[in-house]
Parts: C-alpha cells; structure tokens; sequence
C-alpha cells in the first residue's frame, strides 16, 4: 500500500513539474480553427501531458517487474506510440496550429510500430498464425486512433481511460504482476486528471492518447481476448465510428450526419455543457464496462 502511496504522490510532482516547464517553453495546446467556440479559450494551455503519463508508464514497470517480457513488450509498444504522439505534438507547436504529422505519415508510422511489435511478440512471447498477427496489428492502429479521437474535452479521456483500466485490473485480478502495474497505470490517470479534469490546466496531447490506445489493445492481447476492448472501450469505437460516418456521408451524399464529430463535440452543439458531455460519456463508459465484464 505504501508503494502506491509514493507512486501517486511522485506523479503528481511530474505533473505538475511537467506543466511548470511546458508553460514557461510555451508548448500551447493549439486548438482545431473549426472547434465549438469555447475550445478557442484553451489556446494557451499546456499540452504534451502525455509525457508525464509515459515517465509514470516507465517507473511502473521498473517498480513492478523489468525481467518480465510480457511487461517489457506492453511498454515498448507503449513507448513506440507515444514518440508518435510525441512527433506529432511538436510538429504541431512548431508549425503554430492543430497540424503536425498528415494523416498518412502517422499512419505509416503506426503501421510500422504495430508491425514491428506484432513480430516481436510473435518471436519472444507466444508464436502468431499470420491472419493472427495481421489482426492483431489491427487492433493496436485502431485502437490507438480510436483513444486519440476521443481525446478532446476536459477530462473525458482521462476519466474514460480509469474506467477501462479498472476493467483490466479486474481481468487481470488473479496475475499479480500485471494488477501491480495496472493499478500504478490508475494512479498516473488519476494524478493526471487532477490537472486534466475541468477546467484544464494542462492537455495529454498525442503523446497520451496514442499511449493509451497502445496500453489498452497490448494488455488486450496479453490477456489473449482482444473482444474485452469492445465493453471497456464501447465509447472510443462509437466516438471513432462516428467519425467515419460523418466522413462517408459528407464525401457520398453531401450532407452531414452530425453536427460535428467526434460525436462528443455533437453533444457539444446541441447545447449541453462540456462537464455534462463528459459525464454522460463516462455514464456510458462504466455501463457498457459493468456489463461486459458481467457478461463473461
């Protein structure tokens, strides 16, 4: 108990020393020109927060268990995803607008990390049929973009992402090792959302989301049921096909299914406060979880 104690006050000093540096380098979040009008607010918060979650990522696994492949692949793989995000969030401060990466260079990069980690795990952990490891690469770019897409009001993706993991720690109850480490993952979320949740103070930017995703479908595939991503992670697919819908109406038919996606800036414009968006969607979140996890 001591042990977590020290890790949630130690990640709540890189927060917060995190945030000190990033606003006196001036590493804003830039905000997308065609946002809800409260988002232009947010301009001079700090973003890339994702770093702190990463450090938290690292110091947890030393604290847990370093000789232990299964956990040395989950953070790699976390560890790929995040230098994504991380390029991605300073290609956009340098440019001075929500631009970094296109959409086909990070998509190239995913693939390539997902790719390169499917082999790995393929050689050193548990041999892969190649249908299984192409789905399984899958997986990991969907669901590291699924958490990016929903990364964008305070606190959402930080609350969604305490819920999923404690939907894992729950699967992985009866592995001591990995329910260490998740629980650590729970109290970085949460030493996080002290600064994240509204109003903000500081933003997890690529660098986090993608990390997330990346943590996320890696411990789904360690548990060896990537389906327990379809309850703990129903609102990120929901958020992600809402995107793709909106997309393929407006290229096919010219017109808009929502008012704008992801679907929590919808809810946005229809009127409802942004803490009564996120509160809805952690709602959903839990009970799509409860219920998943119930099922099994």
């Amino acid at each position: 108990m001591t042990l977590y104690f020290v890790f949630f006050g130690i990640a709540i000093l890189v927060f917060a020393a995190l945030i000190s540096v990033m606003k006196k380098i001036q590493f804003h979040q830039r905000i997308f020109e065609l946002s809800p009008g409260t988002h232009q607010a947010k301009k001079n918060i700090p973003t890339m927060g994702g770093l702190g979650l990463l450090v938290c990522v690292i110091l947890a696994t030393f604290w847990t268990g370093t000789g232990n492949l299964q956990l040395i692949w989950l953070t790699t793989l976390i560890g790929l995803f995040a230098l994504i995000g991380l390029i991605d969030d300073g290609m956009s401060i340098g440019k001075a607008r929500n631009k970094g990466l296109s959409v086909l260079q990070k998509l190239a990069l995913q693939i390539g990390a997902a790719a390169g980690m499917v082999v790995a795990y393929s050689l050193w952990i548990e041999p892969l049929s190649i249908m299984t490891g192409l789905f399984y690469g899958l997986i990991i770019v969907g669901g590291t973009n699924a958490t990016n897409l929903t990364d964008g009001l305070d606190g959402l993706l930080a609350g969604l992402s305490i819920i999923s993991a404690l939907g894992f720690l729950l699967l992985f109850q009866h592995n001591p090792l990995f329910s260490q480490w998740i629980t650590l993952l729970i109290l970085a979320l949460l030493a996080y959302w002290v600064f994240n949740g509204h109003p903000a103070r500081v933003f997890m930017g690529d660098t986090g989301s993608l990390l997330l995703g990346a943590a996320f479908t890696g411990l789904a595939i360690l548990y060896g049921n990537v389906w327990v991503l379809l309850p703990l992670g129903a609102v990120y697919i929901v958020e992600t096909l809402s995107v793709i819908l909106q997309v393929a109406s407006f290229k096919w038919r010219k017109k808009r299914i929502f008012l704008m996606a992801p679907l929590h800036h919808h809810f946005e414009l229809l009127g409802l406060k942004e803490t009564q968006v996120v509160n809805l969607f952690w709602g959903v979140g839990l009970v799509m979880s409860w219920i998943g996890l119930a099922l099994r």
